[in-house]
């Protein structure tokens, strides 16, 4: 069949039993970006569709279980729209007698949560908050680090953690839920300066983060825990370092913190968590390979022009957008399909 402009069906869309889908959709009354949807989830099935050499509709329940590891969601959410897509082509199917049993019935609501994709090695935006944030017994005792760690997943990193050492209060817009992230030279001069779209969550830990005046450390002496507090001069930056020792300063001489600092507070966090592979690289990592699973869920492919957008939004050049696509590649187990996967 030929490309009809409803579906957004083309001559480069890969999709097994392409007629079936086509007169699937062409029965259905849906807005255009619904039907991308259901498009993008037509190109990731089709995956397992080659594997098996059948259409989803007439897979066995073992069968259709790699579906749905096919789909790689990363929230219950996500994946109970991606079932609700499924369920209604395949009951669509049953219906006009391509199946004789809709192989989604063997599934409710409470199995789809094994199924929820999970990346080694990386942590996700909402598992930093139930971890460090929402979880009494993991929580972090710093505010500050919490801040660091959303600020590194939405991108604000730079060369020697730069942009998180230059952040100030005065870098913040509320309003607007940007920060402006600045690199600069050994004498103090900026040399490259960006604005970042953040997340009203970490906006909100940023200012929780100018307000906290004490740093946290735990000690163990004589296999007892202590809780020390350490004061934390205001002075404008974001991130501080705490003053050790009971050396006084005044707020002029109080520096935003140094940026191996923020290093050791991160491993400090990992090791307490048995988090080992957490790392300021790792979380910022993160944050990119998981926009790039949210586009690739949203339109069900990724193309060069995506990875490059992710890694410019992250503050790097764009040449080095083919080893973000190397790397995602690697850690989610895919392949680099034309028109499915990778898509360049």
């Amino acid at each position: 069949m030929i490309a009809y402009n409803k579906t957004g069906f083309d001559d480069e869309t890969r999709l097994f039993n392409r007629d079936i889908k086509e007169a699937y959709m062409e029965e259905l009354n849906e807005v255009e970006n619904t039907l991308k949807t259901i498009l993008g989830t037509f190109r990731l099935t089709a995956i397992a569709e080659n594997d098996y050499n059948r259409d989803i509709f007439e897979m066995s329940k073992i069968e259709f279980e790699e579906v749905l590891k096919v789909l790689k969601c990363k929230s219950l959410k996500s994946l109970i729209t991606r079932f609700s897509i499924l369920d209604s082509y395949i009951t669509w199917a049953y219906e006009n007698g391509y199946c004789n049993v809709p192989v989604t019935s063997y599934f409710t609501q409470d199995d789809l949560e094994k199924y929820v994709f999970k990346v080694n090695n990386f942590i996700s935006y909402d598992e930093i908050i139930n971890i460090f944030v929402n979880n009494e017994r993991t929580k972090a005792l710093n505010i500050q680090d919490v801040a660091a760690m959303l600020c590194l997943y939405e991108g604000i990193k730079g060369t020697q953690n730069q942009e998180l050492v230059n952040l100030m209060k005065n870098d913040i817009d509320y309003k607007n839920k940007t920060v402006t992230v600045k690199t600069k030279d050994d004498d103090g001069n900026i040399i490259n300066e960006r604005i970042v779209h953040i997340k009203e969550v970490t906006l909100y830990y940023l200012n929780q983060a100018l307000l906290e005046t004490d740093y946290k450390r735990v000690r163990v002496r004589n296999n007892k825990e202590y809780e020390l507090l350490y004061p934390l001069p205001y002075n404008g930056y974001v991130l501080r370092q705490p003053v050790i020792g009971g050396k006084k300063r005044t707020k002029d001489e109080c520096e935003s913190i140094n940026w191996t600092a923020i290093n050791s507070r991160i491993k400090r966090l990992a090791i307490s968590v048995k988090m080992p592979y957490l790392t300021t690289q790792s979380i910022y990592q993160s944050g990119m390979l998981y926009k790039l699973l949210e586009i690739e869920e949203e339109q069900g492919y990724l193309n060069k022009e995506d990875y490059i957008r992710v890694v410019t939004e992250a503050g790097q050049n764009e040449e080095t957008y083919f080893t973000l696509k190397q790397l995602y590649l690697t850690r989610f187990n895919t392949e680099s399909v034309d028109g499915i996967r990778g898509r360049d």
